[in-house]
């Protein structure tokens, strides 16, 4: 998991994968609600871009635009480099 400076952690991904099913505008509430009351407007963008991503993967999850475990690894040995 990310760490932010202040101790501040990303939602664990199961979090994130129920948060991918409600609405929009109850999803962010929800996120920012849930946040310490010491975050700063750039945590909670951070949060708020990360749940974004994960229900956009879950979303082409869905459409079935998905990559095997095998080109999941060749792509990220590029990365890890």
């Amino acid at each position: 998991m990310k760490h932010f400076g202040d101790g501040l952690q990303y939602l664990k991904i199961k979090e994130l994968i129920m948060l991918a099913t409600i609405s929009g505008k109850q999803n962010i509430l929800k996120t920012v609600q849930g946040l310490p009351d010491n975050t700063s407007i750039e945590e909670a963008m951070e949060r708020l871009y990360l749940l974004f991503k994960v229900e956009k993967g879950c979303n082409q999850a869905d459409l079935g635009k998905t990559v095997s475990h095998a080109e999941a690894e060749k792509r990220m040995k590029k990365w890890l480099k």
